[in-house]
């Protein structure tokens, strides 16, 4: 087969008194049709049959756009791949943290006298004993804490340490991820510093770079706590803050709506 410009072909058939021939024609594109067998007769002459040989260029061509043609339709489809690198939850909930925020790490308090004054008032808010309150104060300032975190920030162990001992709690967060909005909270059963079982539930908000956490279920009411990194303005230092409130329960067992004490815990990296 041969590939004739259309033009040509009606222009041929203009100048002829008799058009009786035939085109069979397979394929039609960018003004080209495929010839075939073309037959032409003019007017008191025998029929004449075009020959529609291919040239050695042209069946080269042919076959060149064959093997494309077959080696496009053997490509396998792209595998297209969706970054999602800097993608984040939606809402104010999330069950993962932003991408910039780590807690892990041992830390040992901050304190100075007047925090310790503060550490009193909230220990008697907890209905310590004046004795047990002097005592708690005079090591307070060795508490240290270990933070392990993973699962982008899901799973979060606290563990508090003591001359005393240790107290270790592990929050799984519940909330908004990357792929989906849906969630259930999680409750997961702990125990307080004081050995009291409880419900724990968090979550991250503010973007992902503030751990919240709850503890419900104390005979002594809820405690709630917020987990951040803040930075020192003028010395660059980092330090672990925790913002510990003490909702307390009724004689009825019912939980007060607003925190009856709460303190600030800051942390500095342990050198030791």
């Amino acid at each position: 087969m041969t590939k004739t410009d259309r033009n040509t072909v009606d222009s041929s058939v203009e100048n002829m008194n008799v058009w009786n021939g035939t085109i069979s024609t397979t394929n039609a594109e960018d003004g080209y049709v495929t010839v075939e067998k073309l037959t032409i007769q003019d007017e008191g002459s025998q029929c004449e049959t075009l020959p529609t040989s291919t040239s050695a260029q042209e069946s080269e061509e042919d076959e060149l756009e064959t093997d494309l043609e077959t080696n496009d339709a053997q490509q396998p489809a792209p595998i297209v791949v969706i970054d999602t690198t800097d993608s984040v939850p939606n809402g104010p909930r999330w069950a993962i943290c932003d991408s910039s925020i780590d807690l892990t790490g041992k830390w040992i308090v901050v304190t100075n006298s007047e925090w310790k004054k503060s550490y009193d008032v909230y220990l008697q808010a907890l209905g310590i004993s004046r004795i047990k309150r002097k005592l708690a104060s005079s090591f307070i300032s060795l508490l240290k804490e270990e933070v392990e975190q993973s699962e982008d920030g899901k799973e979060m162990l606290f563990r508090s340490i003591n001359p005393k001992g240790s107290w270790e709690r592990t929050f799984i967060s519940s909330g908004a991820l990357v792929e989906s909005d849906d969630f259930q909270e999680l409750h997961v059963d702990m125990k307080t510093g004081s050995g009291d079982y409880v419900k724990g539930e968090s979550w991250w908000e503010q973007n992902g770079s503030v751990h919240h956490s709850w503890s419900r279920g104390a005979p002594t009411g809820d405690y709630e706590a917020l987990r951040y990194m803040e930075k020192d303005n003028n010395t660059g230092e980092e330090f672990y803050v925790c913002e510990s409130y003490f909702y307390k329960r009724d004689s009825n067992g019912i939980v007060s709506s607003t925190n009856s004490a709460m303190i600030t815990w800051r942390f500095r990296r342990d050198g030791s």
